[in-house]
C-alpha cells in the first residue's frame, strides 16, 4: 500500500500520503457504510487497475477475512444495479466460490470437533440442504480430514 501511495507533501518530519484508488476500492468492499456503493461506482469509473485490485485482494485474503467474497459481492451488486462490468468479474466470482466452500468446510470441521454427527444432523445444525452439505463432506473425506463411522462423521486422527 505504501509503495502505491503518493506523497502529497512533507512538512518537516511528517509525510502526508494519498493512498491509491485501488486500495480505497478494496477498503470499501469490506465495509458497510452508507456511501460505500456510490464511492465504489465512482472509483470503478475512474480507470481502476483491475488486475492490481484482484492481485491485492487475493494477497490480503485469509481465514478470518475472505476479501474475495466481499469484492465479488460488491461487484455483483454494482453490476446488477448500475450495469458495471469489470475484467475481473469471472475470476473473482470463481475465487469467492472457492473461498466460501473453504470457509464452510472449516465450519464443518469446527462443528465436528465439538459434536460428531450424521449428515442429517449436520444439515439441521447448519440449516442447509444436502445439496449444500454433501459436496463439502465428500471433499473433506477425500482430503482425509473426516471419516464416517457408524453413520456419523468424525474428525480423522
Amino acid at each position: 500500500m505504501i509503495e502505491r501511495s503518493k506523497v502529497l507533501f512533507e512538512p518537516g518530519l511528517l509525510t502526508i500520503r494519498l493512498i491509491s484508488k485501488e486500495d480505497i476500492f478494496l477498503f470499501k468492499t469490506v465495509t458497510e457504510r452508507d456511501d460505500d456503493e456510490a464511492d465504489l461506482l465512482l472509483l470503478a469509473r475512474s480507470k481502476v487497475d483491475w488486475e492490481l485490485v484482484l492481485k491485492e485482494c487475493m494477497s490480503q485474503s485469509r481465514e478470518d477475512l475472505r476479501c474475495e467474497v466481499d469484492l465479488s459481492d460488491k461487484l455483483d451488486k454494482l453490476g446488477a444495479t448500475y450495469g458495471l462490468e469489470t475484467p475481473i468479474d469471472d475470476r473473482i466470482s470463481q475465487a469467492a466460490q472457492i473461498g466460501m466452500e473453504q470457509w464452510f468446510e472449516e465450519q464443518i470441521i469446527e462443528e465436528l470437533k465439538k459434536y460428531p454427527g450424521t449428515a442429517e444432523e449436520l444439515q439441521v445444525r447448519f440449516k442447509c440442504g444436502k445439496e449444500i452439505l454433501l459436496p463439502s463432506l465428500v471433499n473433506l473425506e477425500k482430503m482425509g480430514k473426516i471419516e464416517k463411522v457408524n453413520g456419523k462423521y468424525i474428525l480423522k486422527n
